[in-house]
């Protein structure tokens, strides 16, 4: 594995929010580095972005800060690059998502909780029969199913009714899936047997990026794809990553509004932790972009 890319990746899954993802961790170890090389050595990428998380039972309800920010941060980083970008969310958490991809965003596909599965099969074929087709999806904290087919939020809550079935774009197909998760009940978790909870999502993807913040592992992305290209590494100096997130969590709370998951309310937190704490996580991931050798994949 390159060094840098090693090192996001430890990054990236620190925990100190507890949420005992180191078994995640080492089952899904190399993910990041996978889901990069992916990304930058594919001919003709197109890429499908999935976040929102709604929290039927925060105040108000609203989807979480934990997941748009990320999503928001590698869609400017696919577009700068060149790469035909979309994103697909639920209309619960569409207000958020689009929110936080602000004025440039990309084309946003929106589902509906209530006939979510047709709606996701239809944008499925369409993908497919682009030119270029979807080659790549990336979910970015979205809740799946676990084994008995309902959806569950890290309290152990069926939150079922107020999530679409997203997940059925992540049956194998014609695109590579990658997912980002912290805790286990998010699409991706399904590569990840230690996983193992009654909550535990089981629907599986080709690369996993464990994180103990989703939008960090959205980050890491981004950073290892950076030191994969050079340019990318010059985008994220002149476009000052880590105040960009922060305008994005900003934005999202004033304007979504998000709701902090864990805590259940307004705040710039994300999975109870306070902004600052994100922002140093960030430039740690940029000083190794800084370090890394200068080499083309």
């Amino acid at each position: 594995m390159t060094d840098a890319i090693q090192r996001l990746e430890a990054i990236c899954a620190e925990d100190p929010g507890g949420r005992n993802v180191g078994p995640l961790l080492a089952a899904a170890r190399g993910g990041l580095e996978a889901a990069a090389r992916s990304l930058a050595d594919h001919p003709a990428p197109n890429v499908c972005l999935v976040s929102g998380c709604f929290i039927p039972r925060a105040t108000p309800p609203a989807a979480e800060t934990d997941g748009p920010v990320g999503l928001a941060l590698l869609a400017a980083l696919l577009a700068h690059e060149g790469i035909p970008v979309r994103v697909l969310t639920d209309d619960l958490c569409a207000p958020v998502v689009v929110t936080a991809l602000g004025p440039d965003a990309p084309p946003v596909h929106v589902v509906t909780v209530e006939n979510g599965a047709a709606e996701v099969d239809e944008l499925a074929a369409a993908f497919a029969a682009m030119r270029p087709p979807v080659s790549h999806v990336i979910a970015i904290e979205r809740l799946g199913p676990a084994a008995d087919g309902r959806v569950y939020d890290m309290r152990g809550e069926d939150v079922s009714s107020t999530t679409a079935p997203i997940h059925r774009l992540f049956a194998p197909g014609p695109w590579v899936r990658v997912a980002v998760g912290d805790g286990g009940n998010e699409i991706g978790m399904g590569n990840v047997a230690a996983a193992g909870s009654p909550i535990a999502c089981t629907v599986p993807c080709d690369h996993l990026i464990v994180a103990g913040v989703s939008n960090w592992g959205a980050a890491a992305l981004c950073c290892a794809l950076a030191v994969l290209r050079p340019r990318v590494r010059e985008w994220l100096g002149a476009e000052t990553f880590t105040e960009q997130h922060d305008a994005v969590l900003r934005r999202i709370v004033r304007d979504g509004p998000a709701v902090d998951g864990v805590a259940r309310s307004l705040g710039l937190s994300v999975d109870g932790l306070p902004g600052e704490l994100h922002t140093r996580a960030l430039e740690r991931m940029l000083r190794v972009v800084r370090g890394a050798p200068r080499v083309e994949s």
